[in-house]
């Protein structure tokens, strides 16, 4: 499944550079408000309650405006036509939502990193409790860390009620583990490389990033509608079995099957598989795009 979501991931990318580019420059100077409140809010020295009263408007701020740029790539990964519109439209659906849960999720991990500096200064009679403490708050973070790669692409496309949209994320990441921790370095590796860069925040930071977060919940998802697909098949096929098929006597027979073996299910017994929305594509499509 990772190679589908790395080939969509680059394909969806390619098709769309230039909305990548656009879509990312328009969050960043909307968001550039919040960005400069949460920068002086981490490096001025102030009181606490004027920290708190930077910080959390522009974390809040920054959560909002992510849901814009959710939208937009969700639409990249369907193959839709994207216009500017959808990028307000993005924040005004989920936007709200967005904020209190970026809120929700800053407060979570750090309050994890006040408790594994807590436990890792416990004293020396207990120093490896305090450790062992230490290290199962670190892991619980970076499962959390984690499973906001379904997080907030879950709001987007199916915008469940927030219990759900925990009890989903959390057997997202139980099922597909090794598959989330690939991705999640893959996620931080964009990241990182966007802002080591310089001018990666500008132009591909965020909107990569989503985009590739998108195709992670889309592939994921489809794995699950084809184990659906295929357990109703063989549930109709349990019911309606299909006869055994009569051995061909002479050529007359034979040909026509030859004939039409590109569009004939090889097995009877599976389904017909369905195509990939990048099915076919290879080098010569970036090599040769007029002939695409």
């Amino acid at each position: 499944m990772f190679p589908k979501i790395m080939g969509g991931f680059f394909w969806d990318a390619y098709d769309n550079l230039g909305k990548v580019i656009l879509f990312n420059l328009l969050w960043f100077f909307i968001s550039l408000p919040a960005l400069l409140m949460v920068y002086f809010g981490l490096t001025v020295k102030m009181p606490y309650l004027m920290m708190a009263g930077m910080l959390i408007p522009g974390i809040g701020w920054l959560g909002a405006s992510l849901s814009g740029l959710f939208f937009v790539t969700q639409k990249m990964v369907d193959q839709k036509d994207i216009t500017l519109k959808d990028f307000f439209l993005g924040i005004k659906f989920w936007g709200i939502q967005s904020a209190l849960y970026t809120l929700f999720w800053v407060l979570v991990f750090f309050l994890a990193g006040l408790n594994i500096r807590f436990y890792l200064n416990l004293g020396p009679q207990i120093k490896w409790m305090g450790a062992v403490l230490a290290g199962l708050f670190f892991w619980l973070s970076l499962v959390a860390l984690f499973s906001l790669q379904y997080f907030y692409p879950l709001i987007t496309r199916q915008n469940p009620p927030i219990k759900k949209l925990f009890i989903r994320t959390l057997l997202l990441v139980i099922d597909n583990l090794g598959i989330t921790i690939l991705s999640g370095m893959m996620t931080f590796s964009l990241l990182t490389l966007s802002l080591i860069t310089g001018i990666g925040l500008f132009f591909f930071s965020f909107s990569l990033t989503t985009l590739f977060t998108q195709n992670l919940l889309f592939e994921t998802l489809a794995k699950y509608d084809e184990m659906e697909r295929l357990k109703k098949f063989r549930e109709e096929k349990k019911l309606h079995p299909s006869q055994p098929k009569e051995k061909p006597t002479s050529w007359h027979q034979i040909l026509p099957e030859l004939n039409n073996s590109d569009s004939v299910n090889p097995d009877p017994d599976q389904p017909p598989k369905l195509k990939w929305r990048h099915e076919g594509r290879g080098w010569k499509d970036i090599l040769r795009p007029w002939d695409m």
